[in-house]
């Protein structure tokens, strides 16, 4: 009541409710639009007040988004519709690394950031051509990532993410790094699709690991 925003000079913070880390990284695009520094994010829970040493309070800022040096190939493996903007399109997508000794298509992440209008428009396109009445035998993943649509193993994406963390839900690499979880992307993001490849030259399960133990190494 006591202050007035000033066109060009003096406006209040905006804040925004999120669950999804693709809304939270749309935020942060838009905060660095806006000239800020990047995000202060907060957990809701009743408690969670600022506490030194504690993760209730996360600063993320624009270096956080140039995040790992080397990228990864991987397949998408579903899909979920898209809501919105979105409707009529797959907003997100269900990714996957294969691993030799297995076999499988194991989870990584999902994503559903970095992608264009016209980008949705035409992976929406493309898999439509390429859907499954269900999931292969050989996809592993978690039942809180039941896609809405599943795709044949037939198309290769690079991706790029903040970095890598172990994962009760995603299973790429499940048992080599622990018993039952498994490693995902934090906050991927599509960089373009790789014509050049085909699911099983992709990035393995092995080398997500590798890439996991050389960040750990460097931070």
């Amino acid at each position: 009541e006591n202050f007035k925003e000033v066109d060009g000079k003096f406006f209040f913070a905006k804040g925004k409710d999120a669950k999804e880390p693709e809304e939270i990284e749309e935020f942060l695009k838009l905060s660095i639009d806006s000239s800020c520094e990047g995000l202060m994010v907060k957990a809701l829970d009743k408690d969670a007040q600022y506490v030194p040493d504690k993760r209730n309070w996360i600063k993320i800022k624009k270096d956080y988004l140039e995040g790992m040096s080397d990228s990864l190939d991987l397949i998408p493996i579903g899909a979920f519709r898209g809501k919105g903007k979105r409707a009529g399109l797959y907003g997100c997508f269900l990714l996957a690394c294969y691993d030799p000794e297995t076999e499988e298509y194991q989870s990584i992440t999902k994503i559903g950031t970095g992608f264009s209008e016209e980008d949705l428009k035409k992976h929406t396109e493309f898999f439509k051509n390429h859907l499954l009445e269900a999931p292969k035998s050989y996809y592993r993943y978690d039942s809180k990532m039941e896609c809405d649509v599943w795709f044949e193993p037939c198309q290769v994406w690079e991706v790029r993410a903040a970095d890598l963390s172990i994962s009760p839900v995603h299973k790429a690499a499940v048992g080599q790094l622990h018993p039952s979880k498994g490693i995902a992307l934090r906050f991927p993001r599509f960089l373009r699709i790789r014509d050049d490849k085909d699911p099983e030259s992709s990035t393995l399960a092995e080398q997500v690991v590798d890439m996991y133990n050389a960040q750990s190494v460097v931070q």
